[in-house]
């Protein structure tokens, strides 16, 4: 069966008595992409019964054409198909992981990136908690932490409750200290003997204490968050030094 395109052309001649007179005419023409067949089924210009239509579209020629389609091929008939190795304007890793490579990672992506923890990326990596440092258990004189003179031991962390001890000799001036920052916590000092000898209480970053004439012997220091009972609490600190200069 022929398909065609029928063109209605409308001409006007005038009579010789000069009346207008209207013409029509058809011609046939073949929609792009198709070329007609004749009989037999050759390729060719239309020929009588039993010709027809194929097309002579091919995907992949650059040239959208019936009866291609995006969805039949997306190569010919999309600006900017995915898939062609281009990261074209309109695509980005998201659209197209195909063309333009692996987003980078992202906060809010559903992944916890070696770039990120919890503190950069709660909604990837969750909501941080308080760890507890390599030198507990630590809570009391007798599993005090044995610190020597002039070395920073640092990461040390006081979680809600914790009280960290420290223990050291002493023969002659001391000076014990702590550095943290105390938006991120106050942390108090305080040094004991046999009892409690002295301690530092300020409201600002790092306490210290120096301590002259003592008796020699063993000593400890005692580091807790402010507001600290018998019964717990206090605040908590996840990141401090100490430090003992004997």
């Amino acid at each position: 069966m022929l398909l065609r395109a029928s063109t209605l052309l409308l001409g006007l001649a005038l009579t010789t008595g000069g009346a207008l007179v209207a013409g029509c005419a058809t011609t046939d023409s073949v929609l792009p992409g198709w070329q007609e067949e004749g009989e037999g089924g050759s390729t060719g210009t239309a020929s009588g019964e039993g010709g027809g239509f194929v097309s002579n579209a091919e995907c992949g020629d650059g040239v959208c054409q019936n009866p291609e389609t995006p969805e039949t091929c997306a190569e010919d008939c999309l600006d900017d198909p995915c898939g062609d190795d281009l990261c074209d304007a309109g695509e980005t890793c998201s659209s197209c992981e195909a063309d333009c490579g692996s987003c980078a990672p992202a906060c809010g992506d559903g992944v916890c990136d070696a770039s990120e923890d919890c503190g950069s990326c709660e909604a990837d990596c969750g909501v941080c908690v308080c760890e507890v440092d390599a030198f507990e258990p630590n809570q009391g004189s007798g599993t005090a932490t044995p610190a020597s003179s002039g070395v920073d031991y640092c990461s040390l962390s006081i979680c809600a409750g914790d009280v960290d001890w420290f223990r050291f000799n002493v023969t002659g001036p001391m000076t014990a200290r702590i550095e943290f920052l105390h938006a991120e916590g106050d942390l108090d000092l305080e040094i004991y003997g046999p009892s409690y000898v002295s301690g530092s209480y300020s409201k600002t970053d790092d306490e210290a204490v120096t301590l002259n004439n003592l008796t020699p012997g063993t000593y400890y220091a005692r580091v807790y968050g402010y507001g600290h009972t018998a019964q717990g609490g206090g605040q908590e600190n996840w990141d401090y030094c100490f430090r003992v200069d004997l």
